[in-house]
């Protein structure tokens, strides 16, 4: 009973806004801005198919990842907000150690932050509010990784740790002798499996 109530805690917390939440941001709408947080889900990169009629060019190629925030600039100002954006970069992840941020990292980054969002059509589905339920509150959209940088490498001391394992374990991977444990390898570094 005690777990139960604890995880229904947890989801509550998870799906209701608080005072300073950073959705609040975007009530009316998008806005630009930069938002400072440290990383909570390590970066990957998606790309369309490549039996798809989309063209695999870098314009369908981006990069994302997700910050816990702790402020947001708004006016000028840097304010106290709190919750989770995903992050959208329009570029492929930079080579290893070049650019994207590392887990556990102290992020800022600036661009335009926007809403959640409702379905497009009737009983499509609802992409806002299965993220908001995994905790994100809002999305920042930028086109360039020189748009984030770190303030802080390893700010999330347990993050940052899990981050190396991680790391490390896609590296074994990709060092097995077998031709599968190779595209296991080449398939966690392509997608940062977390």
């Amino acid at each position: 009973i005690f777990l139960g109530g604890v995880g229904a805690a947890r989801f509550r917390a998870s799906i209701e806004a608080s005072g300073d939440d950073v959705g609040r941001l975007v009530a009316e709408g998008r806005r630009f801005t930069a938002i400072e947080g440290t990383e909570s889900h390590l970066a990957r990169q998606s790309s369309p198919p490549d039996d798809d009629f989309l063209p695999s060019i870098p314009y369908y190629v981006h990069s994302s990842l997700s910050l816990d925030c702790s402020r947001a600039q708004v006016n000028g100002r840097w304010i106290p907000v709190s919750g989770r954006v995903g992050v959208t970069v329009r570029q492929p992840l930079p080579e290893e150690g070049r650019g994207a941020p590392l887990l556990g990292d102290r992020v800022q980054a600036t661009g335009f932050l926007m809403p959640l969002g409702q379905p497009a059509n009737p009983g499509a589905f609802d992409v806002g509010a299965y993220v908001r339920r995994q905790g994100t509150r809002a999305f920042l959209r930028v086109n360039h990784w020189e748009a984030i940088r770190v303030t802080e490498p390893g700010a999330d001391r347990v993050g940052w740790a899990l981050g190396l394992v991680q790391r490390w374990a896609v590296a074994s991977l990709d060092r097995m002798p077998s031709e599968e444990g190779r595209a296991m390898g080449a398939a966690a570094a392509k997608n940062k499996i977390s």
